[in-house]
């Protein structure tokens, strides 16, 4: 009976073998028939991807409409009101002061004079090219003597006549006095209408620099000295006109610099500067 049962197990154990090998290759064919499934399925859905890609690409391009605001007025727009600025630091020559005749550009300075005789009354002065003509603005320079006589003036040209060649100027000394002039082209003749030569402890003596502005509205002007207010004047002629730099008489040398001029903008429907 022993021995019976001995002899059975070889057989028994073959059995279970085959058994298990059997259940294996089952499951080694079932992963392989998902796996073919799961690669047929990734390439129907790769295929499906391109064709929806192939279709956009082909179908024709559908503009999408803008819509704009609709105007609430029909103004043209306007900038921020504001000054027109002309400003020299007299670096290099870039050709504003063409009529210049004697003078130099030096260390940040336009240095005019020292000018020969004339045999004219008229002082020398040089215009402001593309500062054009100009009725209401603020006109400052900054001035000082550099050398020769120390009697005679120099400063700005507040309005120039270039159909006579008449002008008007401020005009500084060494000597701390200033005044307002107005030269007669016609008649070779001068005027005062600030009544002659003012004195002004604002302004610097000797070699000292000066801080000259006027502020022009027709027949007024505003004069400050090194940010002092020292004089209106009254009878200012009116018009427009030409600005620029002035060397009372000959034999004298100064030097300028930091020129501003600045022009308010004309209001709508006025008049105003050229």
């Amino acid at each position: 009976m022993r021995a019976a049962q001995h002899a059975s197990l070889p057989l028994f154990a073959a059995l279970m073998m085959a058994a298990c090998q059997s259940a294996a290759g089952s499951a080694t064919q079932t992963a392989q028939s998902l796996e073919v499934r799961q690669t047929e399925l990734a390439i129907q859905g790769t295929a499906a991807v391109l064709s929806a890609a192939e279709t956009q690409l082909a179908a024709p391009a559908t503009a999408t409409a803008t819509v704009l605001p609709s105007p609430t007025s029909t103004r043209r727009p306007t900038g921020t009101p504001g000054p027109v600025v002309i400003y020299d630091g007299f670096l290099r020559d870039t050709g504003r002061w063409a009529d210049c005749g004697v003078c130099e550009y030096r260390d940040g300075e336009l240095i005019m004079g020292p000018y020969a005789p004339s045999g004219v009354p008229a002082g020398y002065l040089t215009l402001c090219d593309d500062c054009g003509v100009v009725e209401d603005y603020t006109l400052s320079v900054d001035g000082r003597f550099v050398d020769g006589y120390t009697d005679r003036g120099f400063g700005l040209i507040l309005r120039y006549d270039p159909a006579t060649g008449s002008y008007v100027d401020l005009e500084i000394t060494t000597w701390q006095v200033y005044g307002v002039w107005a030269y007669d082209a016609v008649k070779k003749t001068w005027s005062s209408p600030s009544l002659g030569w003012r004195y002004a402890p604002a302004l610097y003596p000797s070699y000292g620099t000066n801080r000259v502005e006027v502020k022009v509205t027709g027949p007024l002007a505003e004069i400050r000295l090194n940010d002092v207010n020292v004089l209106v004047v009254e009878d200012l002629p009116a018009g427009p006109a030409g600005v620029g730099l002035t060397v009372g008489m000959h034999s004298m040398q100064v030097g300028f610099d930091n020129f501003q001029l600045e022009v308010p903008l004309t209001p709508a429907g006025g008049g105003g500067n050229a």
